[in-house]
């Protein structure tokens, strides 16, 4: 195997090199760099009966009425907004385990999530851009011409100030300033 791979005939998948360096123990960075010596000290160690690491998570019991009371909380609000990852995690489940349990209530649960950051992303908008027209508003106050660069030099995060939504804020504060 490890000569076809040598002479290009073969290319190894991500997982099987993934293997072979752990079998071995020796880094991938090894393996690829052809760094024979560390290659040839693992052989001669004798150290290559390991076993690979495991494939498959263990299997966990699914609690069909704790994940259903979760999943119908987080719909209701009783609980905070979670992705249904979210919800896998909080309940230790491996990730999937609830969509192919709960289809309908996981397409519920995305899709209140989905809106909940839609939410989140509008009011983060809505903070830059009451951000850029202070800071814009503060420097006409100071009789400095408010610049892009001016006004991204006030900001909390002044790379903000490259959205289009906080350019058109402060596009119209100029112009209700005069300035434009």
């Amino acid at each position: 195997m490890f000569k076809r791979w040598s002479d290009f005939d073969d290319r190894p998948s991500f997982k099987c090199m993934m293997n072979f360096c752990y079998a071995l123990g020796i880094s991938p960075l090894q393996l690829l760099t052809n760094d024979l010596v560390a290659l040839k000290e693992a052989v001669k160690a004798g150290d290559i009966h390991r076993q690979s690491p495991s494939k498959n998570k263990d299997y966990v019991r699914v609690d069909r009425d704790r994940s259903f009371e979760l999943i119908r909380a987080v719909l209701d609000g009783r609980e905070a907004i979670l992705s249904v990852r979210g919800i896998e995690q909080k309940l230790g489940y491996n990730h999937g385990v609830l969509i192919y349990h709960f289809p309908e209530e996981c397409a519920l649960v995305t899709a209140q999530y989905r809106e909940y950051c839609t939410q989140k992303s509008n009011l983060r908008i809505k903070e830059m851009c009451d951000e850029v027209r202070r800071a814009t508003l503060t420097l006409y106050r100071q009789r400095i011409t408010p610049s892009l660069r001016r006004v991204a030099a006030l900001l909390s995060c002044p790379s903000m100030i490259r959205t289009k939504e906080a350019k058109a804020i402060w596009h119209r504060t100029r112009r209700e300033l005069g300035l434009e």
